[in-house]
């Protein structure tokens, strides 16, 4: 199996983030990577399975559109506060 390294301005264009979010998973360990002497590398078959595994599916209602924050009723806007600042 051929594992492909690539770097932090790569992984920066690949998931739309600025190379200073990338650094702040990093050192927060949010995201797996490789130390290679200095250098922070991924693997990017890694990156992809790690993507995957954080994959969140949408709400939706029952007429197919999205559920906005104001449609939610108290206690899921509580959850959804709490599960992104986790």
């Amino acid at each position: 199996m051929n594992r492909r390294l690539i770097n932090v301005e790569e992984l920066s264009e690949l998931l739309g983030l600025s190379k200073n979010t990338i650094y702040c998973w990093v050192s927060q360990r949010r995201i797996p990577f490789v130390k290679c002497g200095r250098l922070t590398k991924f693997d990017l078959l890694r990156t992809e399975k790690w993507i995957e595994e954080n994959h969140v599916q949408e709400r939706k209602l029952e007429h197919n559109t999205y559920m906005r924050s104001y449609q939610l009723n108290e206690e899921e806007r509580i959850s959804n506060m709490l599960i992104f600042w986790e």
